[in-house]
């Protein structure tokens, strides 16, 4: 049995002649890793013959266990454009999760960047949150989207100035502040 994910064909019993020895053959494959916590157990299953007859199924073994805790077996084939399909599926909603958490991750680093209030240029808040610059433009996008940042200006040693941006004050923070100026 193999765990790549891949269905498993002929070539794959190594030694010498046993292709050319076999008539007939079933070779069983994961699709997923095997997980002793889960009861379904997720196979390729290829069987063919030297008569010229093939076939190739997606099997699902469920090993889940009734109100009893009686284990019953039930299986479900399907086909292998289905099983595929569905396992592409698995991978981009697994890449896209991934993605997500990690642009979630960012934004909270540019949050605790832009934690004390202070303007700051762009080329700062990227040094301190030490995002790459496609990570750092992407987390800036959603702080904008989210309406959390506000633009100003920053005057610098050289009596530049420059465009800076600092997270957007709740009216609670700026009621607060105003009143310990008073």
């Amino acid at each position: 049995m193999t765990h790549s994910g891949q269905p498993l064909e002929l070539s794959d019993i190594t030694g010498a002649g046993k292709a050319e020895y076999f008539r007939q053959w079933t070779l069983i494959g994961r699709r997923q890793k095997y997980d002793p916590e889960q009861p379904i157990s997720r196979l390729w299953v290829t069987i063919g013959g030297s008569a010229g007859h093939s076939c190739q199924v997606a099997l699902d073994i469920d090993e889940s266990r009734d109100e009893s805790g009686e284990r019953a077996w039930d299986l479900t084939l399907q086909s292998t454009s289905h099983a595929v399909e569905e396992l592409r599926s698995a991978k981009q909603s697994a890449k896209r999760e991934a993605k997500r958490q990690t642009l979630q991750c960012n934004v909270k680093k540019l949050r605790e960047v832009y934690g004390d209030g202070d303007y700051l240029t762009d080329n700062i808040a990227k040094s301190r949150s030490r995002l790459n610059t496609e990570s750092f433009k992407a987390a800036m996008d959603k702080l904008a989207e989210e309406g959390s940042l506000e633009s100003g200006m920053v005057k610098k040693r050289n009596n530049h100035s420059y465009t800076a941006r600092r997270l957007r004050r709740s009216a609670e923070e700026e009621l607060l502040g105003d009143q310990s100026t008073e």
